[in-house]
């Protein structure tokens, strides 16, 4: 009886060594993750790397950069804007943006307006959401901000007809007689061109076969 009893006690001596065992390497395996971890860098968004500030093989501290990454899911433009559009410029208004140095307008909308005015140059700051693929940080932009609705009278760039330095269009009357009448044009929107004198809304205009058009000649209806 003493035997096994000293027998069973000291299997149960090992089985607790074997649990504090067990227990030691589990701590080890999880500190081993945690140093495995800290060869591992994540972002915590997809993006583009544009500045690096650390070499291969440097020692990393904790707290300093390593990287710079972009998100270029979509960027902001920020511009300061005349203090006479202060009330009238809201979140949500759309505008218009033009990159030179891209040849592209984007259309984007206002994200956020900070109505202080700036005594120095009695200007307001807002910031204008924009998405496309070739936009990069540091890129100059204009705003264009929509100030009101005007009316204006657009023909197709194909019906206007340049002679020497003038500039017309056919205009056909109610007997179909066509008349080359001198235009005053405007700026282009598209494929179209705006007329600022020489035309009014509803008259009709020749925009095909011009080079067989005559000043007196006729038009026949089919």
């Amino acid at each position: 009886m003493d035997q096994i009893e000293t027998q069973r006690k000291v299997a149960g001596l090992n089985e607790e060594r074997a649990k504090e065992t067990v227990g030691r390497a589990k701590a080890l395996l999880e500190e081993a993750r945690i140093h495995e971890g800290f060869t591992r860098i994540r972002a915590v968004e997809a993006g583009v790397v544009t500045e690096k500030r650390i070499e291969e093989g440097s020692l990393a501290a904790p707290g300093t950069p390593l990287m710079t990454l972009e998100d270029t899911s979509g960027f902001r433009l920020e511009a300061y804007v005349d203090e006479r559009l202060s009330g009238r410029v809201k979140v949500g208004t759309p505008v218009v943006v033009v990159f030179e140095a891209l040849a592209r307008r984007l259309p984007g909308a206002v994200d956020e307006v900070i109505p202080a005015i700036d005594p120095t140059t009695r200007t307001f700051l807002v910031k204008i959401g924009l998405r496309d693929p070739l936009l990069k940080s540091g890129l100059f932009g204009r705003v264009l901000i929509p100030e009101g609705r005007k009316e204006i009278l657009l023909v197709p760039r194909v019906a206007v007809v340049e002679k020497g330095q003038l500039t017309g269009a056919y205009v056909v009357d109610n007997q179909g007689i066509m008349t080359y009448r001198l235009l005053k044009s405007g700026r282009p929107y598209g494929e179209q061109v705006e007329v600022l004198s020489g035309l009014k809304a509803g008259e009709r205009i020749v925009v095909g076969g011009l080079g067989q058009a005559v000043d007196g000649g006729i038009v026949k209806q089919k």
